[in-house]
């Protein structure tokens, strides 16, 4: 009889963890966050599309994806590509938009910038190199539809892009590096611009 319980009560952790690790996945707004169809899926792809795509172990700089078996890449000449879906949404409530960026070659010019509702975040010629770190942006909603938009410049290297997120709420965790290494006002425009090739 004990030995019968102890299945069961092992049998309903299962089931519960399996259930909450669904709710979870199912959380996420964002379609193809993760690039995992090894394409744009789901994302409207303007502007310069020269030099950007979704790669596996194949990814210019040797950049590995930081989730799954894919991420995006992004390194337009001269001009901007622009990445964005509509995300559905509640008048009135706070989201939460997660995302892990690298540039783990980087150089000027670039440019990258990542608008949600009304929140806006950009890197303008940011010279110094970086693996992949997370960043939190939270909106309030004020539509049934909020845009998320992504662009990219990057005349020497690359920006990767991967694990996109959006989930209801707010969230909090610890400041990336690259930010307060940002805002010490310690960087300069660093690095050795790198003739791009086409792959």
């Amino acid at each position: 009889m004990k030995t019968k319980l102890v299945r069961l009560s092992l049998a309903l952790a299962v089931l519960a963890f399996g259930t909450v690790m669904l709710a979870h996945a199912d959380s996420n707004l964002v379609t193809n966050g993760s690039f995992e169809t090894g394409d744009f899926t789901g994302w409207t792809v303007s502007g310069d599309t020269g030099f950007i795509g979704v790669c596996s172990n194949d990814c210019p700089d040797g950049q590995l994806p930081e989730d799954g078996n894919f991420t995006a890449f992004f390194g337009p000449v001269g001009d901007t590509a622009t990445i964005s879906q509509m995300i559905p949404t509640t008048p009135g409530q706070d989201y939460t938009l997660s995302f892990y960026l690298a540039a783990p070659d980087n150089g000027t010019p670039n440019f990258f910038s990542v608008t949600f509702g009304s929140t806006i975040f950009s890197l303008s010629n940011f010279g110094a190199s970086f693996g992949w770190q997370q960043f939190l942006i939270t909106t309030q909603a004020t539509s049934s539809q909020t845009p998320l938009t992504f662009t990219f410049r990057n005349d020497p290297s690359y920006w990767f892009l991967d694990n996109v997120t959006v989930t209801q709420g707010t969230q909090t965790v610890p400041e990336p590096s690259t930010l307060m290494m940002f805002g010490s006002g310690l960087l300069g425009i660093a690095g050795i611009a790198r003739r791009k090739f086409r792959r």
